[in-house]
């Protein structure tokens, strides 16, 4: 009986080492995948609860419609090049329109000559083609013009310019004032006569033919 006591208290210290021994590879194996399961489940409660806020910001981007920093460049049907730049276009779905924001629009005609345009604010037609432009609005040419005016409407597919309202400046031949100016660009000869009318003023200055 006690030979058999003896072999049986051996194989059960045997037995308890061995249990030991896995306990202490199984614990700490045990504990590293609960607490990845644990962070897992943080990672993924932050993650969904970001979701309705990533959400929400594309449907405004979404809804607003915002470019940044446009550019247009297109050819009319008689040659002329045009191209149109802002710092900001918003889109107004409601009437298929555009606002755009620091506008310079460049017409370079066939025969040679510049113009270049520039503006606070302007509302751009798609389907028509135009551009309105309101706002401190100035209008460079090469061959020597620089006026002022507060709207001025832009027909891009034909190269075209036209202020309803009055305008100021410079010419090649002095300083003056007018109720209205067209840029006209007929398709069956020269373009870019510019008119203006109602109570043009001009002062004459000999000295801008000099030089």
């Amino acid at each position: 009986m006690t030979a058999c006591a003896s072999v049986w208290g051996e194989g059960a210290v045997d037995w308890y080492s061995r249990l030991i021994s896995w306990l202490k590879v199984l614990l700490p194996l045990a504990a590293l995948v609960l607490l990845s399961t644990l962070f897992l489940l943080s990672r993924g409660s932050d993650f969904s609860s970001r979701i309705p806020f990533a959400d929400a910001e594309l449907q405004e981007r979404l809804r607003d419609q915002v470019v940044r920093a446009p550019f247009f460049s297109a050819a009319t049907r008689s040659g002329d090049r045009v191209s149109v730049s802002a710092s900001r276009l918003t889109m107004m779905p409601e009437d298929d329109k555009s606002r755009v924001e620091a506008v310079q629009a460049q017409i370079d005609m066939v025969e040679g000559n510049r113009i270049t345009v520039r503006g606070d604010l302007g509302v751009a037609d798609t389907f028509k083609n135009t551009l309105s432009l309101t706002g401190n609005v100035v209008v460079t040419t090469s061959n020597g013009y620089e006026l002022m005016s507060e709207q001025l409407d832009t027909n891009l597919g034909e190269a075209t310019l036209e202020s309803p309202g009055p305008v100021t400046g410079q010419g090649p031949l002095g300083t003056l004032d007018a109720g209205s100016m067209i840029l006209e660009n007929p398709p069956d000869g020269p373009g870019g006569r510019m008119l203006f009318t109602n109570r043009v003023k001009l002062v004459y200055d000999p000295q801008n033919l000099e030089e």
